[in-house]
């Protein structure tokens, strides 16, 4: 199994960083690619992005239908999400892959617009055990593409491979304490109890 990230080196290629699971170890390799990605991936790519409109305009008709005017505005509101690959790029200097950008976006399909807007997790059995499954799986895997951003020695794979594990595992215990504090903070301001603070 493999994931990639890509950026460009010195010389303007751009470089692809695979994760490869092998032998149940984890590490990332930097290996010289084509500059142009797939078809498939920018179908992929559009394809959710298209989906995850459908479903913000969804949410806000059926808001605004039910009269629930502050969720109605959480729809279009929900947009800003598809900005988080772009922002992520501009912060940490790095190109992300469409593969990578078409996860992002399907995580924010399920986990924000499904989960939170439409109340999935209320309404589906295991459903939010199953996203903190999934976040946690996603986020460290970007926690791995940042180590790579970060090292100054990719060559040293062997010793680098634990530290880059602690890294990864790390930065996805970091988002979810900072989804959990988002969560408490959308339950003071509008009242949606994510965490079932009343129950």
């Amino acid at each position: 199994m493999a994931w990639k990230i890509e950026k460009r080196n010195g010389t303007g290629t751009k470089v692809y960083f695979h994760i490869q699971f092998l032998c149940g170890k984890c590490h990332m390799v930097a290996v010289m690619k084509e500059n142009n990605q797939s078809g498939k991936s920018r179908i992929v790519y559009g394809v959710a992005i298209a989906v995850y409109a459908a479903v913000a305009a969804y949410i806000t008709v059926k808001y605004l239908v039910e009269q629930k005017w502050i969720m109605a505005v959480l729809g279009p509101v929900s947009l800003l999400f598809l900005l988080i690959p772009k922002l992520a790029e501009k912060l940490f200097r790095f190109q992300l892959g469409r593969p990578v950008k078409s996860m992002v976006i399907v995580f924010g399909i399920i986990a924000f617009q499904l989960g939170v807007l439409l109340r999935y997790y209320d309404s589906i059995a295991l459903y939010d055990l199953v996203m903190h499954l999934l976040s946690g799986v996603v986020f460290t895997l970007v926690g791995y593409m940042l180590y790579s951003k970060f090292n100054k020695h990719p060559h040293k794979r062997r010793e680098n491979s634990m530290l880059q594990t602690v890294f990864a595992l790390s930065f996805s215990m970091l988002i979810a304490v900072l989804w959990e504090v988002a969560e408490f903070v959308v339950f003071l301001l509008i009242g949606h109890d994510a965490q079932h603070h009343l129950d």
